[in-house]
């Protein structure tokens, strides 16, 4: 199972549950 692949939009989804 890819984690770096889910990881990468994991940090994205953060980034925009910050916004």
């Amino acid at each position: 199972m890819p984690t770096y692949n889910s990881n990468k939009q994991i940090q994205r989804y953060l980034q925009r549950l910050k916004h």
